[in-house]
């Protein structure tokens, strides 16, 4: 289970404001263990494009971050939904 605990940034940008990006930190739970990780959503509006085309959005959930040496997270989990 993933639940976004705090937002951090959010963008829209790109032809019409089509995309929206946004980023935070969720609480995510496998199998028992709970960890906060970091995770950023980017969403289309496929219908403010020309030629419409498929709203679809992409979620990528990064591995915990193990204290601040680390600034980059580890390769995201990405879920894709069309």
């Amino acid at each position: 289970m993933v639940s976004a605990t705090r937002f951090t940034w959010m963008v829209t940008d790109q032809t019409n404001n089509s995309r929206s990006r946004f980023q935070g930190k969720a609480s995510v739970t496998v199998d028992g263990a709970t960890t906060g990780n970091p995770f950023t959503v980017e969403g289309i509006d496929g219908d403010r494009l020309t030629p419409n085309t498929n709203d679809h959005f992409t979620l990528k959930a990064y591995g915990p971050r193990r204290g601040r040496r680390h600034s980059n997270p580890h390769l995201p989990s990405v879920w894709h939904r069309r």
